[in-house]
């Protein structure tokens, strides 16, 4: 007897699931986006832009699209209406969208208390450094905060790739 699986193969993939899919595949053409900084040539210019990027727009199915099997623009919409909608926002206020974009970032990516634990030593290390001549910084830590001077090590090495220094 076969044993079936609960998940099934029809079901969307967790949040988390859809959010790390997202993250990749938009790396994936983010060396295309690149140069999009320098054809912004006047501020009239960023302003349109902005404009239609912070615009919904009614559903509106283009069959020429569907024929080249190409997605509008417009079907991200029914998720971000969600979410204002969720938020008590309105999308017509351009103030808004920069509130939704941070509720969402912040409940996605979130300083855990690791990472604020890691950030808390490196600013005390990277300060331990201007002020003091003498090179134990790293054992000076480890004491400070019962560690060994190992793992403070692999905290700071850690720390550099959670915060980019």
């Amino acid at each position: 007897m076969v044993k079936k699986s609960r998940k099934s193969s029809k079901r969307n993939p967790p949040a988390s699931k859809r959010l790390k899919l997202s993250a990749e595949s938009a790396r994936e053409i983010a060396p295309f986006l690149q140069n999009e900084r320098k054809k912004i040539t006047s501020d009239a210019m960023r302003a349109n832009l902005a404009n239609e990027a912070l615009t919904l727009r009614p559903h509106e199915p283009n069959k020429l699209l569907a024929i080249a099997g190409l997605r509008p623009f417009n079907l991200n919409d029914v998720p971000i209406r969600k979410a204002f909608a969720e938020f008590g926002l309105d999308p017509e206020v351009p103030r808004h969208w920069r509130m939704l974009l941070g509720y969402l970032a912040e409940a996605h990516f979130a300083e855990s208390p690791t990472e604020n634990r890691y950030l808390k030593i490196r600013i005390e290390f990277e300060n331990l450094l201007k002020t003091e001549e003498r090179k134990n910084a790293v054992a000076d830590l480890a004491k400070r905060h019962s560690m060994s001077v190992r793992a403070i090590w692999a905290l700071l090495k850690r720390s550099k790739e959670v915060f980019g220094y």
